[in-house]
């Protein structure tokens, strides 16, 4: 029995090892040159020429609503600083924050993030977009070139995301893009005063 345990053992140490190699961060992938298409949209590491376009779209009260961290009103002196620290992140390759333009007008209309646990293999995605570029499919064109380029590119093997249980919006824009349902999570986020539940979505590489 002791020999069975010990090939068992290195059995399994054998699929840890090849599970390491055939998933390795390319670190080489999160830069500030990175620009990824879709159809519509040209996603652009953000910069300080965003700025002025983003600034009346995130300054929204009906944006800030379902989004845990930003507030309303959004202090206008916060956001340079905030697109300045997010670059330094870039370069850092701890994530990759991107400005959302249509193609064919070259505009900014919103942001989507990924924030990465290189050890773990896996990134949190975070996303939003002006409230007049609503129920056009945007986000989920974005949300989906995102996931393809963090398994194919970046090398992750997870990427997960949590919206507020009562944005409902942004839970089907999640699914619409092949995550799963992983979880509720009971007073997950605590926001003007409220203690909000959340709820999980996400997919590994093994299933997209």
């Amino acid at each position: 029995w002791k020999h069975t345990i010990c090939k068992r053992n290195k059995n399994q140490i054998k699929r840890y090892f090849s599970m390491q190699k055939q998933y390795r961060m390319n670190q080489e992938a999160i830069n500030l040159d990175v620009e990824l298409h879709t159809p519509r949209l040209v996603l652009k590491v953000i910069s300080e020429q965003d700025e002025e376009a983003l600034y009346p779209l995130i300054n929204d009260a009906d944006v800030s609503y379902n989004l845990g961290s930003v507030p309303y009103p959004y202090p206008k002196e916060a956001l340079c600083p905030w697109i300045e620290a997010s670059r330094e992140s870039v370069q850092a390759g701890a994530c990759l924050v991107m400005a959302i333009h249509i193609k064919n007008t070259g505009k900014p209309i919103g942001v989507c993030s990924i924030y990465i646990n290189d050890k773990h293999l896996k990134a949190e995605i975070g996303y939003w977009i002006g409230k007049p570029y609503w129920n056009n499919g945007y986000m989920t064109e974005t949300i989906s070139r995102m996931i393809e380029y963090g398994f194919d590119d970046i090398g992750l093997y997870r990427i997960f995301g949590r919206c507020f249980a009562r944005n409902k919006a942004s839970a089907r824009v999640m699914e619409k893009s092949s995550m799963k349902q992983e979880g509720y999570i009971k007073a997950d986020f605590y926001k003007d005063g409220e203690h909000l539940d959340s709820i999980l979505y996400g997919i590994t590489a093994a299933d997209y």
